[in-house]
């Protein structure tokens, strides 16, 4: 996921909150660290943990991490598992993604393509300025 990120967007801010995500403690875990994040000034939270056996993704159906990736109070991605695998904190998140890869390319913006946008917005914003700057002209022209 940082790989992906760095990639296609190396001026996101990265914060990782650990947590146990297979085991008797995984759901604890990762409810103290759903609630410790959203304490922070996020934009986007990804929820993610790699590929293992319904066994292994299970504290993803926990209801208390359910409830807790329902009360993010920012948008909530999912990444849990591979695309074959769906847990209930899918159904409650802001939007699933079939891979953690996935989810850091959901989140994230192209940074070729917003430099394309950016530059097509620069000529375009310099011709408007033109043109408005040949009206005033012939403005001031026939004022004189």
């Amino acid at each position: 996921m940082l790989n992906v990120l760095t990639r296609r967007f190396p001026l996101a801010e990265v914060l990782i909150a650990p947590a146990l995500v297979q085991g008797a403690q995984a759901p604890d875990s990762i409810v103290d660290a759903l609630y410790t994040i959203y304490q922070f000034d996020l934009d986007l939270i990804i929820l993610a943990r790699g590929g293992g056996s319904v066994e292994d993704l299970w504290c993803f159906n926990d209801e208390a991490v359910v409830r807790a990736v329902f009360a993010s109070p920012v948008p909530l991605i999912t990444g849990v598992g591979h695309e074959t695998d769906f847990t209930l904190v899918d159904f409650v998140a802001d939007l699933r993604a079939p891979t953690p890869s996935a989810a850091a390319e959901l989140a994230t913006p192209e940074l070729l393509g917003l430099q394309a946008a950016l530059s097509d917005m620069q000529q375009r914003l310099g011709e408007a300025m033109d043109e408005l700057l040949q009206q005033r002209r012939a403005e001031l022209g026939a004022a004189e």
